[in-house]
């Protein structure tokens, strides 16, 4: 475990549970958190395939055929397309659909030591002509 100030933090990795994740070849589970609604929709570029209804005002499904780079987005009672409001890549904008990713990857970074070294300071200038009075206006 390690500690941050009071709090104690596992030394486990967060896993997400809203959104799209990708569990192996090319399946991948998509859960949203939609609870006004009767009934969620995922859609696979044309391909909708219906979420089962859960807990806490989840819907969610294992869906083969969507693996790291299928384009995703929801419909909520039959309505217009949205994307994941928990989306972890949005390729085209925050309006487009969502993107299914990989979340595995080989960091190799145990040499890096952070942007500032000891020997290196952080200093802020600033201008003495920026300090001055704004003019007064009469």
């Amino acid at each position: 475990m390690s500690s941050y100030g009071e709090v104690v933090l596992p030394d486990r990795e967060w896993e997400p549970s809203l959104g799209a994740i990708h569990l192996e070849n090319d399946r991948s589970r998509f859960r949203v958190w939609a609870p006004q609604a009767r009934s969620v929709e995922v859609d696979l570029q044309g391909r909708r395939v219906p979420l089962e209804p859960r807990e806490h005002g989840t819907f969610e499904a294992v869906i083969d055929g969507a693996g790291p780079g299928a384009l995703y987005s929801y419909s909520l009672d039959g309505g217009p397309e949205r994307p994941d409001p928990a989306s972890r890549f949005q390729p085209e904008s925050v309006h487009g659909p969502s993107m299914v990713i990989d979340r595995r990857f080989d960091w190799r970074d145990e040499g890096w030591s952070g942007f500032l070294s000891k020997s290196t300071s952080c200093t802020s200038c600033t201008s003495a002509r920026s300090l001055r009075r704004a003019p007064s206006r009469r």
